[in-house]
């Protein structure tokens, strides 16, 4: 009962939940679309409904995510293992640019700011979103591969004292963000048209609401398991 409040408690928690509901509803609304009209209707207004209400709560992201910059530059100065935070800090960039244009995005949907190039605010909304993704790929795959090539491999803790992992639990967590990670990068990608770019089709509402709806059982693992 006590990890159940705790989880309920934070924010962050909160919004992955709303993210499940997010994509969830989208892809049972691309499921009833020729089979029920009604359910597909009730189905995308949920969407919609969960879609707003998460970036309305993410309107100052991008103050939060230069601190993180900040931090990850002091890491760092004084870290041995520098690749894995660098490619962090390129990720953080990625989202600094996803939250600015997401936020404009919002703002606009409120009629709170008025823009004729909402479609390129969002384009460049998922252009940042899809680079974040991809330096965070990048990263997992790093450690992973690290980890695999050497049995004894140790991280630094925040004190700069080498600690050892569980190796089987780091492989296992670090496969399941790189699945985490390629599930968001369907509805990232889809927004930048990357898949008619590469292959020629579009990608179905369905796969993307599906990708993004992986993704957001995986955060939602990660957060209760850090309870």
């Amino acid at each position: 009962m006590e990890k159940i409040i705790a989880f309920s408690n934070r924010t962050e928690s909160r919004d992955k939940f709303t993210k499940a509901l997010q994509y969830g509803s989208k892809l049972l609304s691309w499921v009833y679309i020729y089979k029920n009209r009604l359910y597909h209707k009730r189905f995308n207004d949920l969407y919609v409904l969960t879609r707003d209400s998460r970036k309305v709560f993410k309107l100052f992201r991008t103050l939060q995510e230069t601190k993180n910059i900040l931090d990850k530059i002091k890491d760092l100065l004084w870290k041995k293992e520098k690749i894995p935070i660098v490619l962090d800090i390129l990720s953080r960039l990625g989202f600094m640019i996803y939250w600015v244009f997401d936020n404009l995005v919002i703002l606009n949907r409120l009629k709170l700011i008025q823009s004729d190039n909402i479609n390129t605010i969002s384009y460049w909304s998922h252009f940042g979103w899809v680079v974040a993704i991809f330096w965070s790929l990048l990263k997992n795959i790093y450690e992973l591969i690290s980890i695999l090539n050497n049995p004894n491999y140790t991280k630094q803790d925040n004190l700069g004292n080498e600690t050892k992992i569980n190796r089987k639990e780091e492989i296992i967590n670090h496969l399941i963000n790189i699945l985490g990670n390629m599930g968001d990068m369907l509805p990232a990608s889809s927004g930048i048209f990357l898949p008619e770019k590469l292959v020629g089709y579009p990608l179905s509402d369905g796969i993307a609401a599906l990708g993004g709806l992986i993704s957001a059982i995986i955060q939602i693992r990660d957060l209760w398991k850090s309870c």
